[in-house]
Formats: C-alpha cells, sequence, structure tokens
C-alpha cells in the first residue's frame, strides 16, 4: 500500500517536484532526506511527497501560531516559516493517511518487549530512532478509523500519536544536538490487527465505587425499631402539616436533618428515607408537589444531617424528643 501524493502546482516550491518524485516513506524518500543541507530543505522534500509539515522549537512545540492545523505543503510557506525559524524542527501532523506508535524511554522499551512476546514482532515498516525512544509509522487501515492520541494506554510509555496529534520527522536535531534518524526504510504498512485493537481501544470508564457500610456493622436487612419508630414520627410530622409551602419545606428539612444520623451509621439506607420522605411530602400537598423542591431540600437537610452521625441509644425507645438540626 502506498500514501497517494495530491497533486503540486507547478511554482509553489521554486521548482515543482520532478513527476517521478519518490512517495513518503519509503528508501528513496529517505535519500531524498539525507541529501539536504539545511532544514528548509527537508521540510520541502515532505512537502514534495504530499506530507503537510510546520516548524517546532527544541520543545517540539509549534514555532507558529495554530500549530499542526495550519502545516501545509505549500512550498513559499514553508520557506517563509523556516526564514523565520532558521533550523526549526519539523513537526509532523499525524491521524490522516498515517499514525505513529511512540515508545517513550526505557519504560517505553520494556512494554514493547513484553507486547512483542505476546503478541508476535511487528512487521517491517518506517521507523525512526528519537532522543528517547523510537517511532513506528503506520498507514490508517482501509476502514479509515485510525486511532486517537493516547498516552500510556497500550502500556506504560508506549503512546499512539494519531488524529489530533503530530510527531517530529528527521533529520530533525533537538538542542541538545541528538537527531531524529531513520532506522529502518521499509514502506510503510498496516499495523496488525492486534496492535489496532489496542490503538483504537477507548478508556473504560472507571466503575462506580460500591456503597460500603460502616466497618465492624453488617450490611443492613431490616430496620432497628428505634430507627424505624422515628422514620414513622417523622414522616406523619411531614405528611401532616397544612399545605403553606414554608412550613411544609421547614418541616420536610428538619425531618431528613433528623434522620440522616442514621443514614451515616449505615442504620437507615439513604434511598428508603427518600421513598418515605417523597410519599409524606406528596401527601401534604398532592396537588402542587414540586419534584425539584423536593429534592433541592432533602439533598440539603441529608448533606447537614449525615455530618452528625446517629446510634441507637442504649435502653431507650423513641420519644421523638432528639435535638433538631440547624
Amino acid at each position: 500500500m502506498h500514501l497517494q501524493r495530491p497533486r503540486l502546482r507547478r511554482g509553489y516550491l521554486g521548482n515543482s517536484a520532478p513527476d517521478d518524485f519518490p512517495e513518503a516513506f519509503s528508501g528513496e524518500f529517505h535519500r531524498e532526506l539525507e541529501s539536504c543541507v539545511e532544514m528548509v530543505d527537508a521540510a520541502l522534500v515532505y512537502a514534495w511527497a504530499g506530507i503537510s509539515v510546520f516548524p517546532c522549537g527544541p520543545d517540539k512545540k509549534p514555532l507558529i501560531k495554530g500549530g499542526f492545523k495550519k502545516a501545509t505543503t505549500e512550498g513559499y510557506v514553508l520557506r517563509e516559516w523556516w526564514g523565520q525559524h532558521k533550523g526549526a524542527m519539523i513537526g509532523v501532523p499525524t491521524g490522516g493517511t498515517f499514525w505513529v506508535l511512540d515508545l517513550d524511554g526505557e519504560e517505553g522499551a520494556a512494554s514493547f518487549e513484553t507486547l512483542s512476546a505476546e503478541h508476535g514482532p511487528l512487521p517491517a515498516t518506517w521507523t525512526v530512532s528519537t532522543p528517547r525512544g523510537r517511532h513506528f509509522y503506520f498507514l490508517t487501515p482501509p476502514d479509515g478509523k485510525g486511532p486517537r492520541n493516547s498516552a500510556g494506554r497500550i502500556a506504560p510509555g508506549v503512546d499512539v500519536r494519531g488524529r489530533g496529534g503530530y510527531v517530529i520527522g528527521p533529520p530533525s536535531e533537538n538542542a541538545q544536538g541528538q537527531k531524529y534518524l531513520v532506522t529502518d526504510t521499509s514502506p510503510i504498512t498496516v499495523a496488525p490487527a492486534w496492535l489496532l485493537d489496542l490503538a483504537r481501544a477507548r478508556k473504560a470508564e472507571p466503575a462506580a465505587p460500591a456503597p460500603r457500610p460502616r466497618p465492624g456493622r453488617p450490611p443492613l436487612t431490616e430496620l432497628h425499631p428505634y430507627v424505624a419508630a422515628a422514620l414513622k414520627d417523622e414522616m406523619a410530622k411531614i405528611a401532616g402539616l397544612p399545605p403553606r409551602p414554608s412550613r411544609r419545606n421547614d418541616q420536610l428539612f428538619n425531618s431528613v436533618c433528623q434522620l440522616a444520623g442514621f443514614v451515616a451509621t449505615n442504620l437507615l439506607p439513604e434511598g428508603e428515607l427518600s421513598r418515605c420522605a417523597e410519599k409524606a411530602f406528596r401527601e401534604c400537598h398532592p396537588d402542587d408537589f414540586d419534584p425539584k423542591e423536593f429534592a433541592s431540600t432533602f439533598a440539603s437537610a441529608l448533606a447537614a444531617g449525615m455530618k452528625t452521625p446517629r446510634e441507637i441509644p442504649a435502653n431507650r425507645p423513641w420519644d421523638g424528643r432528639d435535638e433538631e438540626c440547624s
């Protein structure tokens, strides 16, 4: 498979690319890069091969406004950019016709060895050594579904440069004199299925933590008589109020706040308190029940009451005289 080189308009590069100019990421393309004296010449080689590029600084950050989104194959623009930023490294956007597997440091190398042992070696493809590791270039698969950028999702130190990303291309050189060098001039190819699956996999959403009962207390199966009596009494207070908004909201708050201390100690399930409170509140004013009003008051009261966990007093039946919440 080959990258399709777009037709370049004569004059854009000062002298147009010859008709037999090599395709990108091939042995002939590498020889063209090696023959370049200045970095602007290498940038033009990329452009002649139909690969858009842009200048980057020693920190690998773009030197132009818009970054990789402004990358181009237009020679006069590239000459202007590299005229302003002589020796700038070459930024190569990824995610169009190709993507890059980026091994970062010793961690990435170790992870790559583990992956290779499990799945087998990668096929020969255009490969670049970087100051910190290696870049393996792969064609976007025939279905057009190339991977997105990711860091460490495949394995520690194994990154993907795909849609929305870029890499530094050879023969760029950083501030320490370390170069990006082509180590395998094999024509760029499609990644094996196992690697594509790993590269395209979405990050798993973390599972919601299961509710934890209070340490030392088994999960609740039925209400303690003291808690059941307290719940019944407070619900009767809510349901028995005249339908005046100010009083009914105050009573709902006080009653829920009173009982929320038992929620904090796992003596009363929050769902049970919510169900009972809503039922009582509806009975208080069946014709103008406002779900948002109830939910807001309930949430405020629950948060306030849970700040004061409550236990069951020893040898004391519920008498309805506990302190009110503030």
